[in-house]
């Protein structure tokens, strides 16, 4: 079970998901506090904007997301433009936050397919987590024990997303996900975790396997608009199994649920 949870934590967040936080993220500083809060809203408000903005030009557009929850704030380059007539996409971006995170990704997706029915496309996706944060495994883990970690990947994929309703899709994602790499941390303030912990205490740390995964998400999206709602909501249940190539025990499946509702 620790082995698994600890994988799990792990191959979490090299996935290509948008984030919800959870394991990844760090505790907040010291001295955080309701200036810091208002900064993150605005930066949210202006990344949503420049998104909404951009999404269906061609172009170079600021790449203002693409990290986990932890990774401070990041900005980078992004290209998109329209091929096949129109019919697909090329999306191509690159990023890097404050805690010196890196993302660089290159997508090919037909969007709009049967009337905007079906979307197909695949992606590959690069990134380089500087320092992760770690306690331990299980309810016993204590704060005083925090290290972090360095964490790379490579993760390549396609996808498939049928919309039988406006506001429901479902999606299937299947890929490889590479050069799963677990390193020491970067950050100054607490030691690195292969320092504090080895294979014993946390499992993965130095075999890190290739996974094959593949995943199935069902999503109800009743937003009055994407970027930045103030009303509706947006609710998510996906299941997904990654299994271990190389070594045969470090497979796993992760179940995820996400419920937002705007007020």
């Amino acid at each position: 079970m620790a082995k698994r949870f600890f994988l799990t934590w792990l191959v979490a967040s090299a996935c290509a998901y948008p984030s919800t936080g959870s394991a990844q993220q760090a505790p907040p500083a010291a001295g955080d506090g309701s200036s810091a809060g208002a900064f993150g809203r605005l930066f949210s408000w202006g990344e949503a904007k420049a998104d909404a903005i951009t999404q269906s030009q061609d172009g170079v557009y600021p790449e203002l997301g693409g990290l986990i929850t932890g990774a401070g704030l990041s900005i980078g380059p992004g290209f998109r433009h329209h091929v096949f007539g129109d019919r697909a996409l090329v999306d191509v971006s690159a990023a890097v936050s404050s805690r010196r995170y890196t993302m660089m990704q290159s997508r090919l997706e037909w969007p709009r397919l049967f009337n905007d029915r079906l979307a197909v496309g695949g992606q590959a996706k690069y990134q380089d987590f500087t320092q992760i944060n770690f306690f331990g495994i299980g309810p016993d883990s204590q704060k005083a024990d925090q290290t972090n970690y360095r964490l790379t990947s490579l993760d390549i994929a396609a996808f498939a997303t049928v919309r039988p309703q406006k506001w429901v899709s479902i999606t299937g994602r299947a890929g490889l996900l590479r050069r799963v790499d677990v390193g020491s941390g970067t950050s100054s303030l607490h030691p690195s975790t292969d320092e504090e912990f080895s294979e014993a205490t946390a499992s993965g740390l130095t075999r890190t396997p290739t996974y094959v995964h593949a995943e199935v998400a069902v999503e109800g999206d009743t937003r009055d608009v994407p970027g930045y709602p103030s009303s509706g909501g947006r609710y998510r249940l996906s299941v997904a199994s990654f299994h271990d190539r190389d070594f045969g025990q470090y497979s796993f499946r992760r179940v995820e649920a996400v419920a937002v509702q705007y007020v």
